[in-house]
């Protein structure tokens, strides 16, 4: 098969989604099949990030036109969520527009829910902009995801609300996040490292999506009451300043900010110091950087949502909290803290499970929804697409 795959975000292959499509694009390779892509950088001039949500799915069409007619023709075009919409409509009037297939990381309509549920449970004040600017993305993206031949969802929670919203389950499908031969062979052959033990990691973006709100004051508690407990936050985005000044002053010694992580051997380095992977985001599709750590056997604390239920199995292979509980959070990392063997079981149990998550068997399942869109039993017809129940409140 001929592949496009489009998504607003930087070429390379240190971000979460641009490292998925790149490595799942390396299998569907080996597979046999053209991959090609559309990123940011080739989405034309930079305009403002408010007006990026409207000006780039415009821009679309015109780019797959344009790639086709350097190219040749795609049997499908991949399109991330947001994007979807204008080049749905775009498709009734132009047939020669490849059969598009939307994924998603964690549904738009879902994700703002959850964000204002967890506002609402902590009481914090929610302005008109926070409240009603992301509806512009979510009904963007409720309109191709009603309308694109098929859905590639990334946890089964956002599968199952498509389903019961309407969407035919021969139009959904559900693949996972992966990790690299390289991942897989550092864990196996991993020895303990004298001294990591109480290490705490936590890779991602500093925002409050990701459960900051709850992350400082659970690892502020653990650094007071275990004086050889540490905090590594990396792949943060953002100035070191900013995280240290969450932590009180006689706390910050303990902290080490890494604002980027640029290659693959540094990240390895960075999972192999620590013993636990805390990640208490509000919504995640299925968080890469939990499967990595994973892989490389570091025990796994995060909220018990989406893709990360998927994964773990409270108790057995992670420990998982409700959004938004800093206290369960603070004791589930105490526990680990405090108890080396229970770090080394939780982590070994969740190496062996990720041995199934790889890149090959993710593409193979995305696979799938590339031939149900390229090569349908009965012609779809978007004009009958369903509603989905609830999603814009």
């Amino acid at each position: 098969m001929r592949i496009l795959r489009v998504a607003s975000v930087p070429n390379n292959r240190t971000g979460g989604m641009s490292r998925v499509m790149h490595f799942t694009g390396d299998a569907l390779r080996r597979l046999g099949h053209h991959v090609d892509y559309l990123f940011r950088e080739d989405m034309g001039p930079a305009v403002r990030p408010r007006l990026e949500r409207f000006v780039l799915p415009c821009r679309l069409p015109g780019l797959v036109r344009r790639k086709q007619a350097e190219a040749g023709p795609f049997d499908v075009v991949e399109i991330h969520e947001p994007l979807t919409a204008y080049y749905c409509f775009a498709r009734r009037f132009d047939p020669n527009l490849p059969p598009p297939v939307a994924i998603t990381y964690g549904i738009e309509a879902r994700s703002r829910r959850a964000i204002l549920a967890y506002k609402r449970a902590k009481e914090l004040r929610v302005s008109l902009k926070q409240r009603y600017s992301p509806l512009s993305v979510v009904w963007q993206a409720n309109y191709g995801l009603r309308r694109c031949t098929a859905v590639i969802c990334f946890n089964e929670e956002d599968a199952a609300f498509l389903e019961k919203a309407g969407l035919p389950s021969g139009r959904v499908f559900c693949s996972h996040s992966g990790v690299s031969d390289a991942f897989l062979a550092a864990g196996s052959a991993a020895t303990p490292v004298p001294g990591c033990h109480p290490g705490i990691l936590f890779l991602g973006t500093w925002l409050e999506r990701k459960g900051i709100l709850d992350l400082v004051p659970a690892v502020r508690r653990v650094l007071l009451e275990s004086p050889a407990a540490r905090l590594t936050v990396a792949g943060c985005g953002c100035q070191e300043s900013t995280v240290r000044q969450s932590f009180s002053t006689e706390l910050q010694h303990r902290i080490e900010v890494l604002p980027r992580i640029d290659a693959d051997h540094d990240l390895l380095q960075v999972f192999r110091r620590h013993s636990v992977f805390v990640l208490p985001s509000i919504f995640e599709g299925q968080p890469l950087s939990m499967l990595e750590a994973a892989a490389l056997g570091l025990a796994i604390v995060t909220t018990d949502v989406c893709g990360m239920r998927d994964f773990i199995l409270h108790g057995e292979d992670g420990l998982l909290v409700r959004p938004g509980d800093a206290d369960g959070l603070a004791a589930c990392l105490m526990r680990l803290v405090r108890d080396e063997a229970e770090t080394r079981r939780l982590g070994q149990a969740a190496r062996r499970k990720v041995q199934d998550f790889t890149w090959e068997n993710a593409a193979v399942k995305m696979l799938a929804a590339y031939e149900a869109a390229a090569f349908p039993v009965r012609p779809f017809d978007s004009r009958n697409a369903p509603s989905i129940v609830g999603a814009d409140r």
